[in-house]
């Protein structure tokens, strides 16, 4: 019987090593998962879906300027891609010295919350300067995206 107890203890040690060091790796998995129950109350679903966080993202990822569309051409936008129905109420352009085409990113708000609108289920939609223009001034009847 001493012998068992004897060489059963080192399986024994090392399940009980083994068990301890994968633990924080569950409780790791576990608290992010946790964190994304956080994020599941946050008014635009996760903090990054915040107008905020894009302008942010814009800003330090491409150096890009931002500019907001007056109401006439943010509604010849929204009537561009027949989104009237989705309560957008603001419109940004974004411009990068390192990029050819503009972003262009739709919010609305919810609970004073700035919020991403997807749009195709994009959160930027991409113009050249020219396409872009066009969309604006009201001169195409159909979106090419």
């Amino acid at each position: 019987m001493i012998k068992i107890l004897f060489f059963s203890l080192p399986l024994i040690l090392f399940l009980f090593f083994w068990t301890s060091c994968t633990t924080p790796l569950v409780y790791s998995a576990f608290a992010q998962t946790e964190g994304q129950v956080q994020y599941d109350n946050h008014p635009c679903g996760h903090p990054n879906l915040s107008l905020d966080s894009m302008r942010m993202f814009f800003h330090h990822k491409w150096k890009a300027r931002s500019a907001e569309l007056h109401d006439q051409a943010r509604e010849e936008w929204i009537k561009y891609h027949k989104i009237e129905d989705l309560g957008i109420t603001k419109v940004l352009v974004f411009k990068s010295p390192v990029q050819r085409t503009m972003a262009v990113v739709s919010a609305k708000t919810i609970d004073n919350v700035m919020c991403i609108v997807k749009i195709k289920t994009q959160l930027a939609l991409a113009y050249t300067p020219d396409k872009l223009h066009e969309i604006l001034d009201g001169q195409i009847m159909e979106p090419d995206i």
